[in-house]
Formats: structure tokens, C-alpha cells, sequence
């Protein structure tokens, strides 16, 4: 599959998946992740072809962080993520994602 075929496809179904019809998807980087209105992906070269495996392990991004968008309480999540900031606890945050993703995964 052409990369630029892989982003339209991408975009439709963040969208389909996170039942959220404002999501934006991006690739930029070399991770993923979602704040709930915008789903990062890894940057693809464009121009390219990309494998079965690729294909694969890319649309597992899509549909992980669309999860997340469907059901991730965000306001929550950046809540505790602001008072961790605000007393200096730089630990909390990363477990409470860990569990999230645990969350998600099942």
C-alpha cells in the first residue's frame, strides 16, 4: 500500500474508530500517542510502498489511539498530570499512563 493511500485510510477510521468525527491524524515523529482531539502517528516516507507488516503494525497505532479517544477520560487524565506537575512528581504521570495502556489493551 502507497503511504499516501495508508494516511487517507488512516484518517478514517481514527475517525470511525474514536467515534469522534473532529479527529485530526498526524504523522510526525517516531511515536504515537493522542490527546484526545489529534492522533500522532510514526512519520512514513511518502512516495514509498509500504509492507503487509507495516501496513499492519501501522493500523495497530490507529486503532490503539483511537481507543484512548473513545475510552480514555482525558480531562481526568491531564488533570492528575497538572497536579503531579505542580507538586514535582515526575513518576505518577508515567504509571498512570502504564495502567491506562494496561486499561486499553484489554
Amino acid at each position: 500500500m502507497k503511504t499516501e493511500d495508508f494516511v487517507l485510510e488512516a484518517a478514517g477510521t481514527g475517525r470511525t474508530f474514536g467515534r469522534k468525527f473532529g479527529i485530526n491524524v498526524v504523522f510526525s515523529g517516531e511515536s504515537a500517542g493522542t490527546n484526545g482531539n489529534t492522533i500522532v502517528l510514526p512519520a512514513l516516507p511518502s512516495g514509498h510502498t509500504l509492507d503487509k507488516e507495516q501496513v499492519a503494525v501501522a493500523r495497530g497505532y490507529v486503532d490503539y489511539e483511537a481507543g484512548h479517544i473513545r475510552h480514555t477520560r482525558m480531562g481526568a487524565m491531564e488533570e492528575v498530570i497538572e497536579e503531579c506537575k505542580g507538586i514535582g512528581n515526575k513518576i505518577l504521570p508515567k504509571i498512570l499512563n502504564a495502567v491506562e495502556d494496561m486499561r486499553i489493551e484489554a
